[in-house]
């Protein structure tokens, strides 16, 4: 198993920035010559970094299980947006970050074997960039979010009316520009449903507990994606916003994607 820290110099972010890659071990013979891995990227949420799945979940023990290459890039508290004050994040993570993956590793260029999967603010992450390019992706999964960041701004600062104190300040400009931005999941939604074929969609997944500030949220948007034809599986049960619920759906996530088990052919 290899856990590669990769550091590199972003074009889109101007600096260098760091990820972490996960390669499991592959008899490289003349069996598996020419075949690639699976890719699934993994986001974090707000508040943690690139680091956290090592540190907090067993990601490298599923990813040998699957024959999986995981990366998990950072995006500081940036919502994965490209920022009105700040850096290019979702320019980097959907466009750069591939492109540059998959010219340094053996990894399969194929929408059949890309999944993405993320929690709180990478849930929102994972959302936009699926249904933003939906033709990149077999399938997204989120836990603890997915609605939109409406929920996470009632919950983190009840009351506050100061933009500059708002954690939506610097990716929106403010909570009230979120509304149409290309961080509401709503608009993505409605936009790929109205624009995208139907067999470019990626399979949705959402997993959230029912003591999560995120539960009415994640049940809005299951209704709304209901309203407008685009299918999405949603699972609730018992848990918070906490490592805890992550930890236990991020396995079952894994079995839902129905990875091949094994290296694939382009």
């Amino acid at each position: 198993m290899a856990l590669i820290h990769y550091n590199f110099d972003s074009r889109e972010l101007g600096r260098k920035t760091d990820l972490l890659v996960i390669l499991p071990d592959v008899e490289w013979n003349e069996k598996n010559q020419g075949k690639k891995y699976q890719i699934l990227y993994l986001l974090h949420g707000g508040g943690e970094d690139y680091t956290c799945y090592v540190r907090y979940t067993n990601i490298e023990k599923w990813a040998e299980k699957y024959q999986l290459a995981v990366v998990m890039p950072d995006a500081e508290n940036s919502s994965y947006m490209n920022m009105v004050h700040g850096d290019r994040f979702y320019s980097y993570i959907s466009e750069e970050l591939p492109n540059l993956m998959q010219s340094v590793f053996p990894l399969s260029r194929s929408k059949k074997d890309h999944f993405v999967a993320g929690f709180s603010m990478g849930a929102n992450g994972t959302l936009h960039w699926a249904m933003d390019k939906p033709e990149f992706f077999q399938a997204a999964a989120v836990m603890s979010g997915g609605s939109g960041f409406g929920e996470s701004a009632r919950y983190i600062m009840p009351g506050k009316a100061d933009s500059q104190a708002d954690i939506f300040h610097c990716p929106f400009g403010g909570i009230e520009h979120l509304a149409g931005s290309d961080g509401d999941v709503y608009m993505l939604a409605r936009k790929m449903a109205e624009t995208k074929p139907r067999e470019q969609w990626p399979a949705l997944f959402s997993a959230v507990g029912k003591e999560d500030f995120m539960y009415p949220g994640s049940c809005r948007f299951k209704k709304y994606l209901d309203s407008i034809g685009v299918p999405m599986e949603l699972h609730t049960g018992a848990g918070g916003h906490s490592w805890d619920f992550w930890n236990e759906w991020l396995p079952k996530i894994l079995e839902w994607f129905g990875l091949a088990g094994t290296l694939v052919e382009e």
